[in-house]
Formats: structure tokens, sequence, C-alpha cells
């Protein structure tokens, strides 16, 4: 299956928190959406890696994704190898998105800075002709590069170059939050003495509903060739996505349609 929009991050829950509700308002307006976790969380302090498992596919229910795959790198030591690159690559050409969403490049966790790296490497060398990769059939994969990178925001504020109106999602992006039971602060679906932490405390998701009452976006920073600094979504989705006369699966972008807060990154495309 060919994805219009493939998000990217290191842990299950990173792309749920930072760009959940725009996942769920472009599956409502008929685009193809991929998810693809590198890790698989073993290293987290809570939970453990089958249970992450479970809740990730949870929360993809939750937000009407098609496609979500993990990957194996390790938790807590992910680095951009060759093999983890190559790995992106396959990944990139084996569901060619329109459109790629990944960490940022300074980021609290270093698992998020390095697979910030390993998506710039893996975008440039997977439109390479002479770099050959077998897709999960063993079928030689032909050369693609995305149209567009960018990069949401996490842990550490960056100037945001778009942002994109979950009002209609919002609560949906709550609920796939809250799938992660045993990382956010749901007692009465997971109770344990393991040691708590910074999302486990009941003032995170009071947090993440706070920042909303603001405005409810999901924001991002972009690698880009949309003119200005800030695009708006539906300048996003024109430029960015296939429309209607062109999409293979007839999704029109909406001139209101939601948006979260846009990515940033500071390389020209």
């Amino acid at each position: 299956m060919n994805l219009d929009v493939l998000a990217i991050g290191a842990h299950p829950d990173d792309v749920e928190l930072c760009v959940g509700g725009t996942l769920a308002a472009l599956v409502r307006e008929g685009y193809r959406v991929g998810i693809v976790d590198c890790t698989r969380g073993e290293y987290g302090t809570r939970g453990s890696a089958s249970l992450r498992l479970e809740e990730a596919r949870r929360a993809q229910e939750i937000l009407g994704v098609h496609r979500r795959e993990f990957l194996d790198m390790p938790d807590s030591a992910v680095a951009p190898t060759e093999d983890a690159i190559i790995e992106l690559v396959r990944v990139l050409r084996q569901y060619r998105p329109h459109v790629v969403l990944f960490p940022p490049p300074f980021e609290r966790h270093p698992d998020h800075e390095a697979v910030h790296r390993i998506v710039r490497s893996a975008y440039f060398k997977s439109g390479l002709a002479r770099l050959r990769t077998f897709g999960p059939d063993g079928t030689e994969q032909e050369p693609y590069r995305p149209a567009r990178l960018y990069s949401y925001i996490q842990a550490y504020h960056h100037e945001a170059d778009f942002f994109v109106d979950i009002s209609q999602t919002f609560e949906q992006k709550l609920e796939a939050i809250r799938a992660y039971a045993s990382q956010v602060y749901v007692p009465e679906r997971y109770r344990s003495d393991e040691p708590e932490t910074v999302l486990s405390r009941p003032d995170f998701l009071e947090s993440v509903v706070a920042r909303a009452l603001l405005g409810k976006y999901d924001r991002c920073a972009l690698r880009r060739r949309l003119p200005g600094s800030r695009a708006a979504w539906a300048s996003f989705a024109q430029r960015a996505l296939p429309v209607a006369a062109t999409s293979p699966h007839g999704a029109s972008p909406k001139s209101s349609a939601p948006a979260q807060r846009a990515c940033w990154s500071p390389h020209p495309q």
C-alpha cells in the first residue's frame, strides 16, 4: 500500500503525542496514513515492549491509521548507522509517502535526535538509483524520494513554521495517548509500583489539555518549498499531498481543514 503521509518516531507514543491530531484529521479527509516506530520502547521505565506493542495497536485503531510498523532499532541506543539508514530506505521505498513527519534535530532524548539523522540520510539515499534494496517479498525496490519532510516538535521549543488546527480531532488524540496506560496516568486501567516518570504523573496529561486550551494545535516545522515562514494548512495539503483530480485515493483538502503545530527544520529541500 502506498501512503500519503508517514509519521516516524523513535518510540511508541512519540507520534501520538506530537502529531496524533494531525494524523486523525488526515485520515478523516481520506488520506492514507502510516506510522513507523523505530524501537519497541523496551528500555522504558514502565511497562514492557510487548505491552507497549499492544498499546500502540490500540492507539492506531483510535486514530484510524492504515499501517503501523515496528523496527528493531535498540531503545536508548539508536544510532545513525548504515544498517539503520538502509532499513528506513526500505520503508520509504515500500510505502512511497508524499510527506514524512519525523523528530526535530535537537531534542531531550538522544534517540529522537538519532532518528532525525537517520530519516534525513534515508530520505536522500532512497532516491539513489544505484542503491539496491529489496522489499519484504524479495522484490527489488524502485528508487523513491518523498516530496516533503516536516519535523514535528517534541520536548524542546522550536519556532513553528505552521500550525495544524486539530479542534475536530483533539479528543481523538487524547484517547490515543491514553491508550498508552502504562506510560501516562490512567489509574483505572494500569496500576503499578514501577517508578514514576514525567509522563506518568497526573499533571502531564493536564498540561497537554491546558496547552490545547490556548488553541487546539499540533505544531511542526518544515523542510519546505512553500513560500513564507508560516504556511496555512490548506497550502500544506494542496502543495504536499495529492488532490482529488490526481490522488489515487480521491482525497481533496479542505480550505478550512485541521491544523497541529507544524514542524521545524533549518535545511532547504
